[in-house]
């Protein structure tokens, strides 16, 4: 998710926050920028950076979420169960 911040997001701020989900079964892993965001409609994919990340989540039992942020830029969330 640094990489992705690094090469595509055009951000001056990133964020990564890891933490106890809110029943503590689970660690939630954040990355979040202020960069331009996703695209409004998938691209012809040109790297395997996110479906390369969706695989090593589901490898571990994670669940892998990537949207807007509040207030612009992209988060990235991962859901490990504990």
């Amino acid at each position: 998710a640094l990489t992705n911040v690094l090469k595509h997001a055009q951000a001056q701020a990133v964020w990564v926050n890891c933490r106890a989900g809110p029943d503590g079964q689970a660690i939630v892993l954040e990355v979040a920028d202020d960069g331009v965001g996703l695209p409004p409609q998938p691209q012809e994919p040109r790297g395997q950076g996110v479906a390369s990340m969706q695989a090593r989540a589901s490898s571990i039992g994670a669940a892998l979420l990537l949207g807007p942020r509040d207030g612009g830029g992209t988060l990235v969330r991962l859901l490990w169960p504990a």
